[in-house]
């Protein structure tokens, strides 16, 4: 890992001109690592252009340097050096790549397919915006409000408001964010307690989906495209919803199914610490955390549902008796 970052460092150092880019659907600590490495390599006089497929959501709008991420559908032969962020394979983003890059890989999936020409993967980081702080230090950049408000937000978000990956590295690391300047209520307040009512709507309707299994251990939700049109709800309202199921009494695990179109179902995975889900999104070719994990499966939703569940009835009775 230290290889990798005096490897990035040294890269840095020779090149001029880069692009950042992340995957799809972009969450919290895609958008804010994004911003915070952009900034900091902006600070030392270097080019940087963050290209991504989908739009920066609404609730990341506040974050300072969102103007930064360009919407994209290539990623275009110069510059050559590309930093994928937070993207557990080379194909997370989603764009077309037009020539040959040189990828520096930065992540904290311990499902990471260590696809780079450099590899910098952290599975111990709360967050990818945190190993930006390490990027800091190597480099001797100033660690200014602007950076330390997206690292801030990174791990804030990815630790699901603190309740993931909470090493001694994640409050150390937000104990320097503070003392930078930043306003940590604001930025919490903006990513959990500012919510439109199209919001709230859905969740009522994705909870009315609420089904036990394994004898309560597990629970699932879903939620359709229908059900966003009819409350006027967007993607990233559903973000945090595994939660409100995945904390009631008795629940070891959560799933979330969430219908990209006719024929992809997106599942999220949830751990409340007894089982390890990325092994289970990896069989279906996705990837994740212990706690925390994700797959798409090419069916339409009802059909994903169901072979999943079923998939699943082995696995129940072996973890969890």
């Amino acid at each position: 890992m230290v290889d990798a970052l005096l490897s990035i460092k040294e890269l840095v150092e020779k090149e001029n001109e880069f692009i950042i880019t992340s995957h799809i659907r972009p969450d919290g600590d895609s958008v804010a690592t994004q911003i915070a490495l952009s900034i900091a390599l902006q600070r030392i006089g270097k080019k940087v252009t963050i290209l991504n497929k989908d739009k920066v959501p609404y609730l990341y709008k506040f974050l300072p340097g969102t103007e930064l991420i360009l919407h994209a559908h290539e990623i275009p032969p110069s510059p050559r050096i590309v930093f994928y962020v937070e993207c557990s394979d080379a194909d997370r983003p989603e764009l077309h790549v037009n020539g040959e890059h040189f990828i520096v890989n930065i992540d904290h999936h311990i499902t990471n397919t260590m696809y780079g020409d450099i590899n910098w993967i952290d599975p111990y980081s709360p967050a990818a915006g945190a190993m930006v702080y390490d990027f800091l230090k190597i480099m001797n950049i100033e660690l200014t409000r602007d950076i330390a408000t997206n690292i801030f937000a990174a791990i804030a978000a990815d630790t699901g408001g603190f309740r993931y990956n909470l090493y001694e590295k994640t409050f150390f690391l937000c104990q320097e964010m503070v003392r930078s300047g930043i306003k940590a209520e604001d930025i919490t307040k903006n990513l959990f307690g500012s919510y439109p009512a199209s919001r709230m709507k859905l969740l009522g309707e994705v909870l009315k989906s609420m089904t036990f299994e394994a004898g309560g251990k597990v629970v699932w939700i879903m939620v359709t495209n229908d059900m966003m049109i009819n409350t006027q709800a967007s993607p990233v309202d559903c973000e945090g919803f595994i939660d409100y199921v995945l904390f009631i009494d008795g629940v070891e695990m959560a799933l979330f199914f969430k219908q990209s179109d006719n024929k992809r179902t997106r599942v999220s995975l949830r751990s409340t610490g007894n089982i390890d889900v990325s092994p289970i999104a990896r069989k279906f070719g996705g990837g994740g955390h212990k706690y925390a994990a994700a797959c798409t499966l090419l069916e339409d939703m009802n059909s994903s549902i169901k072979m999943f569940v079923e998939s699943l009835k082995d696995y129940y009775k072996k973890e969890l008796g």
